[in-house]
């Protein structure tokens, strides 16, 4: 596994995981295992995560990791990720919600599939939370159960479009 300790131009297509991933439990490895089994659609699995927990530097209060980062790396590439990005979350805070999808998950990795948690906010100030508030967003949505969903009626309306963009979410607590 390729470990980059700032963004870079990925030319390849990817599949992103999206997390702090700090403990990389059962929940946790459920979303990464989604990108990595990309792989069989020509995809390369990627996990963009941070090299310090995004709420430690919200907060000012250093909280406890709960692995060392070197047993994280061990653990991402166990389950078969090729790429972990650890970026700088105080590079990225600033960005609104649309430049960080725009310019840093489609420009700069390439993601053709992204996945995160039932609650992954991203967006300055957390602006959107991801499973939750995607029907009002301009942003590719989220669903369930990790599989894409074809609304009812979807036709060519905002719902429809968002829900077939490619986003996917799982909900970490089922079947745990």
């Amino acid at each position: 596994m390729q470990c980059y300790y700032d963004l870079f131009t990925e030319e390849r297509q990817t599949a992103v995981s999206l997390g702090f991933f700090d403990g990389v439990h059962k929940g946790h490895r459920s979303v990464i295992e989604l990108a990595v089994d990309q792989k069989h659609n020509g995809l390369l699995p990627v996990c963009l995560t941070f090299s310090e927990s995004p709420k430690s530097v919200i907060s000012g209060v250093k909280a406890p990791y709960l692995m060392t980062l070197e047993d994280k790396v061990k653990a991402l590439e166990s389950i078969g990720v090729e790429h972990t990005v650890f970026a700088d979350f105080r590079k990225l805070m600033h960005l609104g919600a649309d430049e960080f999808v725009t310019e840093v998950l489609i420009k700069k990795l390439n993601a053709k599939k992204r996945f995160c948690g039932f609650n992954y906010r991203f967006g300055k100030n957390a602006e959107h939370a991801a499973f939750f508030r995607y029907a009002h967003t301009v942003l590719p949505a989220l669903c369930p159960y990790a599989a894409p969903m074809k609304p009812r009626n979807s036709g060519c309306g905002r719902l429809g479009r968002l829900l077939n963009s490619g986003w996917y979410c799982t909900p970490t607590w089922k079947g745990l």
